[in-house]
C-alpha cells in the first residue's frame, strides 16, 4: 500500500507558476467577456486648420494720433 502523497516530490514554484498561468487565463477569458464600447466619439480625418490671428484693427495708428494729441 502507498499512503496518499507518500513518494510524491510536490515542487512547490511548479505549483506556484501553475496557479499563475490558470489565474492569468481566467483573467483573459472575463477580459474577452467584456463588452466592446459602440458609441466612440468622431475624429477628424483631415488636418485640422488653425484660425488665424486676427488682424490688429487700426488701434496703434488710433493710439498713436492720441498720444501725440495729449502731448
Amino acid at each position: 500500500s502507498n499512503p496518499v502523497g507518500f513518494g510524491q516530490d510536490l515542487d512547490e514554484d511548479e505549483l506556484e507558476k501553475e496557479l499563475e498561468a490558470l489565474e492569468e487565463e481566467a483573467l483573459e477569458e472575463k477580459l474577452v467577456e467584456l463588452p466592446q464600447p459602440h458609441d466612440l466619439p468622431a475624429v477628424p480625418t483631415e488636418e485640422v486648420v488653425k484660425p488665424r490671428p486676427a488682424k490688429k484693427v487700426d488701434e496703434d495708428d488710433d493710439m498713436k494720433e492720441l498720444e501725440n494729441w495729449a502731448l
